[in-house]
């Protein structure tokens, strides 16, 4: 897959590392507030990678969402819902944290906020 700017999303560069997928799209009210949280996350976690997946129909309108949001960490476009469907997501906004052995470890729905978000990231560095 590659992100909205045109790079490969490489899924190899995740290996070893705590991991944030962020499913999200215009039309999801709450995805508006959690969408500035998990960027301000991505910016106090480093170490930690992010990835947007957007759900909207069209690519402009999952670019004109980071762009709003000053969104850095990589987003793909993912019309048809086959990403989210791999992810057994039903609704809006979904967050998945995976540790670093790959594994789920938590996963938020409209209700959690950045704090939730952020207890579940620092839980996923801690060594096992």
């Amino acid at each position: 897959r590659r992100t909205l700017g045109g790079e490969p999303l490489d899924g190899e560069s995740f290996a070893g590392r705590v991991v944030v997928v962020k499913f999200f799209a215009d039309y999801c009210a709450p995805c508006k507030r959690t969408l500035p949280a998990a960027e301000a996350l991505h910016r106090a976690h480093p170490g930690v990678a992010f990835v947007g997946v957007s759900e909207d129909e069209r690519a402009s309108t999952a670019e004109e969402l980071v762009s709003r949001y000053q969104i850095s960490f990589p987003v793909i476009h993912a019309a048809g819902q086959v990403i989210a469907g791999r992810f057994r997501v039903n609704e809006l906004p979904a967050t998945f944290v995976t540790g670093k052995d790959g594994l789920v470890r938590w996963v938020g729905g409209k209700d959690q906020g950045e704090e939730s978000l952020r207890d579940a990231i620092e839980a996923a560095e801690r060594p096992a």
